[in-house]
């Protein structure tokens, strides 16, 4: 429960570019070899793209592996090099730039958190997957959610969970229930599996994931429950990062106003304010019209206003109240900037 959000919005994912890697010594070719191994787990966490070397930049950009090394140290016994690893960070300022030059997209920091449910059907057994019982198959789920950069979180299965829910409402298909029975746990996504062993021994799950007002429906299958659980984890993060991760331009400087109404206290303004420095979409952002309700602006955007607004729509903080409006061309005049576009949002309290 420590992971749920508490500052109505997508929760800020920490550690996106550092990674532990496994290491046979401590010699300078095993190091840059695990360099390049550690980059290429971030660099999936980062597009949220499992195929992203297939893309045609992405080789150089691994050459490059110890360009964008910040820090690093070595965890373990030296004597003991089963039990070597390498931590790396890599500099996010740096590899971005690079992403951004070879035309791949980037995930930011804020996340959705996931709450999954799943049922297990084993012949004539069905339950649903806790902690208590199942902790192999948590812990299998998420460090696949790990290694992508995607908070995920399990249901309690306590009395409440119990009152509200059961193994037959996940396996028919009784959703509303079950999204129903996510309301404690606040998160921004639910993910609902169902997982059947099959008459050759293979297992086949049954994947719904429910982010704002959509839907997604697919299937994954293997000889090993582990491993399809895995499968659907990645799936997951894949949706995810579709309609998250930002192609930005490296020439193209785009700046909207962003007004918003309720801001009527210093601590409603200091609200606004950190919550527009935590979102990785904004470069730059500064007041630009104070008035007796509400606040404007102007801010300049890593990506298009759309990829804004999707990251906004993550949180509770702003409702959006209005169309966007177009700004007149002596308010453009008077900014001394372009920024033709004006989105209102209503601070919510």
């Amino acid at each position: 429960m420590s992971l749920l959000p508490i500052s109505g919005y997508a929760l800020e994912v920490k550690g996106l570019y550092e990674i532990e890697i496994p290491i046979t010594s401590r010699n300078s070719t095993d190091r840059n070899q695990a360099f390049q191994q550690a980059l290429m787990v971030a660099l999936i966490r980062i597009t949220g793209n499992r195929e992203v070397f297939q893309h045609p930049g992405v080789g150089d950009i691994l050459q490059r592996a110890s360009q964008y090394v910040q820090q690093y140290r070595y965890l373990g016994a030296e004597e003991d090099p089963t039990n070597l690893l390498l931590w790396v960070r890599f500099d996010r300022n740096v590899l971005e730039s690079a992403l951004v030059r070879a035309g791949l997209p980037v995930w930011g920091k804020e996340r959705p958190l996931v709450l999954v449910w799943i049922a297990i059907q084993d012949q004539a057994q069905r339950y649903l997957v806790s902690e208590d019982k199942n902790a192999q198959i948590i812990q299998a789920m998420q460090k696949t959610a790990k290694d992508r950069g995607v908070p995920m979180i399990f249901p309690l299965l306590d009395l409440q969970d119990q009152n509200l829910i059961s193994d037959a409402d996940v396996i028919g298909g009784f959703d509303d229930r079950v999204i129903e029975a996510s309301k404690r746990y606040q998160s921004d996504a639910i993910l609902v599996a169902t997982s059947t062993r099959l008459s050759d021994g293979f297992w086949r799950a049954r994947w719904r994931l429910y982010f704002r007002d959509q839907s997604k429906e697919w299937l994954s299958q293997g000889g090993e429950l582990d491993g399809v659980l895995v499968e659907g984890v990645h799936d997951m993060a894949t949706v995810l990062s579709n309609q998250l991760a930002v192609i930005r331009s490296e020439t193209k400087e785009t700046g909207v106003i962003l007004q918003i109404l309720g801001v009527t206290t210093l601590q409603d303004y200091a609200r606004v304010v950190n919550y527009l420095a935590s979102l990785d979409q904004i470069e730059i952002h500064r007041p630009y019209r104070i008035e007796s309700n509400k606040i404007s602006f102007w801010i300049k955007l890593r990506g298009d206003p759309p990829d804004l607004e999707r990251l906004i729509s993550l949180g509770e903080l702003l409702v959006k109240v209005e169309k966007a409006d177009l700004v007149s061309s002596s308010n453009v005049k008077e900014m001394a900037v372009s920024a033709p576009l004006i989105l209102n949002y209503q601070l919510q309290q």
